[in-house]
């Protein structure tokens, strides 16, 4: 639609306006998208592109007065030379103290997450009373529920004999008794979990460990594997024999038959073993799945499933280990039974002590650089800056307010603050490893972290220290510093 030759849109019939003058002053907006009829909005439009302007003068002349106050501060630093390496070396020594114990507290902070990663935090349960305390299956689900546990498993022991395979002799083999063919079978639920295997006395060299789906499952030791040229894939049979030490109330001649999954190493050296028995000599365990070791409990013994030798729970993080034993001690389950609830936190406190103590002393030590390095600061700033009322009388004569002679004191600090951290941050690089052998920590390294961390820290003492040894400039009124220099 055109009117006087002018192409525009209007929310209102054109036939409507012709008719009713009241919306002849409405606003239209034309194709260049421009505002037309509105007084207001051309007002604010205008008053948009001043306040812009101002905007932009004004940071120009921030600009300017920033170019000229680190002109002052450069020409004054120049000037006094002795009071400027002074501060400088000031400003470096406490750059690189701040610096090194940042560096050792965060190599200790990696000591010790890499110390609770590795560190075997277990809780151990076991039944110490009569039958009617019995680990089940059940219990120690619950158990690992009420206590958010990162793995479990429970632990049966049972002897049984080998029937087609030699063990490594011992005490027995030379006299060729029925001994010498007894061995002990762990019954688990989780093989990764068992005590000799988390503690580094056992170790995985073929295969995979046990876990609860298996059936039928075994692993045996590299030297037992060896002397009977058995793979992963090959078969053992067990047997239940007429022993004293199988306490079988039946069963007697049972057969079991299991497939070797893994082979693990013994890490720790066994001594002779010519006069332990064979059964007693750790490459001889052989490690079974928990389905046939309840098998072997329900048909030689007569018992209904539960775990003979306990319940081991494992926690990633140890410091919750004692707020485990606690909550166990108070389930109810546990309080009816009889039950010996322990931790290995003592372990853990004992390990982590010294990198705890190395923490604290570095924090300490930070705090008393730094505090000792502020009022050092403020010291000889005060004294400095008592020598500079004239000078800054002079200033306040010329108009200056005493924000901008705070300024030019910070200015001035800063600068000395850049060159002495500057310097400070190689220096602490090449003393690093030094530092590292000194407290035996491990290795010490400066990350880009401990550096921003570290020019964070002095950078405020810069400013805290600027600001208090100030004061004094600040308090008087300009008419006194003024008088001063008359």
């Amino acid at each position: 639609m055109k009117k006087d030759g002018v192409s525009s849109w209007s929310p209102i019939p054109w036939h409507w306006q012709q008719g009713q003058t009241k919306y002849a002053a409405m606003p239209t907006l034309n194709f260049n998208m421009e505002i037309t009829g509105c007084p207001f909005l051309q007002n604010r439009k205008t008053l948009g592109k001043q306040s812009l302007s101002y905007r932009r003068r004004k940071l120009v002349k921030l600009m300017h007065d920033m170019q000229k106050k680190s002109a002052r501060a450069f020409a004054y630093l120049v000037r006094r030379r002795r009071k400027t390496v002074t501060l400088a070396i000031i400003f470096l020594v406490l750059s690189f103290s701040v610096l090194s114990g940042i560096m050792i507290f965060h190599s200790v902070e990696a000591s010790l997450k890499e110390l609770r990663e590795q560190f075997y935090g277990y809780v151990a349960v076991n039944a110490v009373g009569d039958d009617n305390s019995r680990i089940t299956q059940d219990l120690a689900a619950r158990a690992a529920k009420e206590i958010n546990a990162d793995g479990w498993t429970g632990t049966t022991t049972c002897y049984l004999s080998v029937d087609d395979i030699s063990l490594i002799p011992g005490r027995f083999t030379p006299l060729e008794e029925p001994a010498m063919s007894l061995t002990r079978l762990y019954s688990c639920r989780d093989s990764s979990l068992a005590r000799d295997f988390t503690f580094g006395i056992l170790s995985i060299c073929q295969g995979r460990h046990l876990v609860s789906e298996d059936r039928k499952r075994a692993l045996i030791s590299e030297n037992l594997a060896e002397i009977n040229e058995l793979h992963i894939g090959d078969r053992i049979t067990c047997v239940v024999t007429d022993d004293i030490t199988t306490h079988a109330n039946a069963g007697l001649g049972s057969k079991y038959e299991f497939e070797i999954t893994g082979i693990y190493r013994v890490e720790s050296k066994q001594g002779d073993s010519t006069n332990r028995a064979e059964c007693d000599i750790l490459d001889n365990v052989i490690y079974v799945d928990e389905y046939t070791g309840f098998d072997i409990e329900k048909n030689i013994w007569c018992k209904p499933e539960f775990y003979t030798n306990g319940l081991t729970l494992w926690l990633k993080d140890p410091a919750q280990l004692e707020k485990a034993v606690q909550t166990l001690k108070n389930t109810q389950e546990f309080t009816q039974g009889d039950y010996h609830i322990e931790s290995n936190s003592a372990e853990y406190d004992h390990s982590a002590a010294p990198m705890r103590q190395t923490e604290q002393i570095m924090f300490i030590f930070l705090i008393v650089i730094s505090g000792i390095g502020a009022i050092f600061l403020i010291v000889t700033l005060s004294m400095w800056n008592k020598e500079r009322m004239p000078e800054n009388g002079i200033l306040l004569s010329l108009g200056f307010q005493k924000k901008d002679i705070f300024l030019q004191l910070l200015f001035e600090n800063s600068i000395l603050f850049l060159v002495g951290f500057t310097a400070a941050v190689p220096l602490a690089f090449f003393c690093s490893h030094f530092l590292g052998s000194l407290i035996s920590i491990g290795k010490i390294t400066l990350f880009p972290g401990n550096i921003l961390l570290a020019g964070i820290i002095v950078w405020i003492l810069c400013v805290l220290t600027t600001l208090l040894s100030a004061v004094r400039i600040m308090k008087k009124a300009p008419a006194e510093i003024v008088n001063v220099i008359i």
